[in-house]
């Protein structure tokens, strides 16, 4: 984890599926480009892009915070637009990981404690 920690902090972007680490990405204010396809997948199926669609995920899809990449030219532009203006998504960046995640000051664990204590 440290070194996952190490490289979000310190990578000029990130390229990944939809998963965690895309949330990760946007809390450390990472430009991204969010993979949306399968290389070498059967014709008509794409894993990749059902990842998504699902509810949990539908709100940080439709944030605007990343690039997505339907091909791997996709991949390649949003690298070069990424690397290009780092700062151009920003906004949407921190407004998705207000909206999605929530409060991002390093006291979590505190919080989740608390919460805890309260429940028992």
């Amino acid at each position: 984890l440290e070194d996952l920690a190490t490289l979000l902090q310190h990578g000029d972007a990130v390229v990944c599926n939809a998963g965690t680490i895309l949330l990760d990405a946007l809390v450390n204010d990472r430009p991204s480009v969010c993979v949306l396809y399968d290389e070498g997948a059967p014709p008509g199926e794409s894993w990749a892009a059902k990842n998504v669609i699902g509810e949990h995920y539908r709100e940080l899809a439709e944030s605007g915070a990343f690039a997505t990449a339907e091909s791997f030219e996709g991949v390649v532009a949003g690298i070069d637009r990424a690397l290009a203006n780092p700062s151009e998504l920003t906004e949407e960046r921190r407004r998705a990981v207000r909206n999605v995640v929530g409060e991002v000051d390093g006291h979590a664990a505190e919080r989740v404690v608390e919460a805890i204590v309260s429940a028992v």
